[in-house]
């Protein structure tokens, strides 16, 4: 099949409609109405001979959804500008898996999680199918989704550390996913929680360390305590 993508003429329409009115976004009929009068979808240069991923829309399995559409992206080979091309996103999200983001996000902020807006981080680890690959993009490495898994044990943990500046940073993202997973298991061994407060303040804490040290050092040295101090 080939990539779809909304122009950016119809993606600006279609955020307005969605920001007065989300909930003429609930089916996927009146979704595509919106589409095909707002420009419709066009197709672009890249394909992929892979059929596209059945997705299970419990949140139980947004990692396993994750290294699906991960892997399936990657057929496409596509550059770097087209993965953080929001246009791309939102089209994916509003039609290849329009049934998937209609049962994962019902009750959601429609416009942030049904379209992408832009190329910033926030937006891509947001919109419903690019959450899903670049959380997978930013935390496998060679085949191995063991931390992608870790980044899905809790939202918070996803959003708090995929949305920060140091995210572009693979040495930083590996080691401190690495580091919660470690913690995370002997916290529920002990019968205590990992609070969201705690994922939020260590996030803070790793943002702030960038700005006076190097991030390979950060990596390197520095992640286990700025954890200890953030548990307390």
């Amino acid at each position: 099949m080939q990539l779809p993508y909304l122009t950016s003429k119809t993606l600006k329409a279609l955020s307005k409609i969605i920001v007065n009115d989300s909930n003429s976004f609930s089916t996927v009929e009146q979704i595509r109405d919106h589409i095909q009068k707002c420009g419709g979808i066009h197709l672009s240069k890249y394909s992929t001979s892979e059929d596209p991923p059945e997705l299970i829309s419990d949140d139980s399995h947004d990692a396993d959804n994750a290294e699906k559409i991960h892997k399936w992206i990657k057929s496409f080979k596509l550059p770097r500008a087209v993965l953080a091309d929001g246009r791309v996103w939102s089209a994916l999200s509003l039609t290849v898996f329009i049934s998937y983001t209609l049962k994962r996000w019902p009750d959601a902020d429609k416009k942030r999680r049904y379209l992408n807006l832009g190329s910033s981080q926030r937006a891509l680890v947001r919109n419903s199918i690019s959450r899903l690959f670049w959380t997978a993009e930013l935390t496998s490495k060679d085949n191995d989704y063991s931390n992608t898994k870790t980044a899905f044990l809790r939202q918070d943990i996803q959003a708090s550390l995929l949305e920060r500046a140091f995210c572009v940073n693979s040495d930083i993202v590996h080691k401190s996913i690495g580091h919660i997973a470690t913690e995370y298991i002997k916290n529920k061994q002990a019968n205590n929680i990992i609070s969201k407060k705690t994922i939020q303040s260590f996030a803070r804490s790793l943002n702030n360390a960038g700005g006076t040290v190097t991030l390979t050092e950060v990596a390197k040295e520095m992640i286990p305590e700025i954890f200890k101090r953030s548990l307390k």
